[in-house]
């Protein structure tokens, strides 16, 4: 029995070594395999930060581009309104001149009798003045009288 025993611990010897060698084994390869998974992450992740980074320059680029027509869109209206204001800033001024020269002509006029209130009479159709009658009448045979709002 002595044999069996030998060759038991024998067997168990080398099942213990065998174990200790297949534990060695797959640590060494699980860490093999372990640094090739990081370092395939480690590349994934440079190719997705850099797709992002492009990603993120196109979207910038796209962004300023759109600002820029906005921005030349404000420039281009406040241009065009300040001209239109201008542009009618001085349509009033000529129409505030055009008023004066009117009104001063007006008052020339009225100072010259423009104030006459003037229409036809009669069948005839000629044309009558009106006359302030308690203004009286001049003349030798009283043939003038003032007119009406003279």
């Amino acid at each position: 029995m002595s044999e069996i025993l030998n060759l038991a611990k024998g067997f168990e010897e080398k099942s213990r070594q065998l174990a200790g060698d297949t534990e060695r084994n797959l640590q060494s390869e699980f860490e093999r395999h372990e640094l090739f998974i990081s370092e395939a992450l480690k590349s994934s992740e440079k190719k997705i930060s850099a797709a992002i980074s492009a990603r993120d320059q196109r979207l910038s680029q796209f962004v300023l581009r759109g600002w820029a027509w906005i921005l030349l869109t404000v420039i281009t209206v406040t241009i065009a309104c300040w001209g239109v204001i201008w542009y009618q800033g001085h349509q009033i001024s000529d129409n505030w001149k055009m008023i004066a020269e009117q009104k001063r002509a007006i008052a020339q006029m009225r100072d010259q009798g423009g104030n006459l209130i003037w229409t036809t009479c009669g069948d005839s159709g000629k044309k009558c003045l009106e006359i302030d009658t308690k203004a009286g009448s001049f003349g030798e045979h009283n043939q003038y009288m003032i007119p009406k709002e003279y």
